[in-house]
C-alpha cells in the first residue's frame, strides 16, 4: 500500500513541477584541426551546442549563463588550453521562445599550442572539451 501511495506522489510531483533543463548537447569539437575549420590567422575554432528544454509554462523565462573564460580540450593523450569561450552572437542571456532552444558556443585555440610538443602521436586524434555551465533562471515578466 505504501509503495503505491509513494509512486502516486512521485508521479504527481514530477508532472506538476516542470523545470528548465540546460545541458551540453555537443561538447566542444574541432571540425578540422589541420585546416582549421573556421580559421582565423593562427587560431582554430571549436564548436559546441547547448540545449535548453522546458515546458509550455516556461516560455518567456530568462536564462542567464556564466561560463569560465577559458577551458581545456583533450585527445586522451594531451591537454590543450582554450583561450576564450564565447556564445553565438554574445548571447549570455536567453529568453525562451520555444520548448527546446539551441545555443551555439565557440572555443578559441591558439594553434601555437599544438606546436609546443613536436611529437606527432600526441597531436593526432579527436580533441573534445567539456565545460562547466552555471546558469540562472528568472521568471517571466508579468
Amino acid at each position: 500500500m505504501y509503495k503505491i501511495f509513494f509512486l502516486l506522489l512521485t508521479l504527481i510531483s514530477i508532472t506538476s513541477f516542470g523545470e528548465v533543463e540546460v545541458k551540453l548537447r555537443e561538447p566542444l569539437k574541432f571540425k578540422e584541426l589541420r585546416r582549421g575549420g573556421l580559421d582565423l590567422k593562427g587560431y582554430a575554432i571549436a564548436e559546441g551546442l547547448i540545449e535548453i528544454t522546458g515546458s509550455k509554462e516556461d516560455i518567456g523565462k530568462l536564462v542567464a549563463f556564466k561560463i569560465p573564460k577559458f577551458g581545456y580540450m583533450t585527445n586522451k593523450k594531451r591537454w590543450l588550453k582554450i583561450e576564450k569561450i564565447i556564445f553565438e552572437k554574445n548571447q549570455e542571456e536567453v529568453i525562451l521562445t520555444e520548448e527546446k532552444y539551441f545555443l551555439k558556443i565557440y572555443g578559441v585555440l591558439d594553434k601555437h599550442e599544438l606546436n609546443k610538443d613536436s611529437r606527432a602521436e600526441f597531436n593526432e586524434g579527436k580533441y573534445i572539451g567539456y565545460i562547466p555551465i552555471n546558469y540562472s533562471i528568472y521568471s517571466k515578466e508579468m
